[in-house]
């Protein structure tokens, strides 16, 4: 089922060892839960298309979808949903971390566009590449939870 998502692992060339084997067992466990069918608000949200004149793609509902995906399955433990900003652009963004590595499911290949791809890497090779100047939120699985029910009980 999973072959449909591509993960891309960004490390220098010249990173630790310890760091290659920590990436290398993140990017293997993504790739686990993805073949499982344990990620499909994941799934879903890196498929939906924008509505005319919105924005193309939606880091908000990916993120939220994968860390919601993570607490379903039980793996929420060590997991941060992440919301920062560029200030420069004035743009948002959300995507995961893990142990220093950073995972997003917001990147588009040029070749692929409509290619599933999640990307991981380090977090600080992240906030460079997005410049990210300003994190805005930083949730573990127990304050993404208690925010998922808050939101329900606002709109019942």
């Amino acid at each position: 089922m999973g072959s449909d998502i591509q993960i891309f692992v960004i490390l220098k060339e010249d990173a630790e060892e310890h760091k290659r084997k920590a990436i290398n067992k993140l990017s293997l466990m993504v790739r686990k839960l993805f073949d499982d069918g344990r990620m499909e608000h994941t799934r879903e949200a890196m498929a939906e298309k924008p509505l005319p004149g919105e924005h193309k793609g939606n880091c908000h509902n990916i993120a939220l979808g994968f860390m919601t995906d993570l607490i379903i399955a039980g793996y929420g433990q060590g997991w941060f949903w992440v919301q920062g900003v560029n200030k420069n652009r004035g743009l948002k963004h959300s995507w995961l971390e893990y142990d220093g590595f950073f995972v997003d499911g917001t990147e588009k290949q040029k070749e692929k566009p409509d290619q599933l791809t999640v990307s991981i890497g380090e977090v600080g090779h992240a906030y460079k590449a997005r410049g990210i100047t300003k994190i805005l939120k930083r949730r573990n699985a127990a304050q993404t939870q208690k925010w998922i029910f808050s939101q329900a009980k606002d709109e019942a």
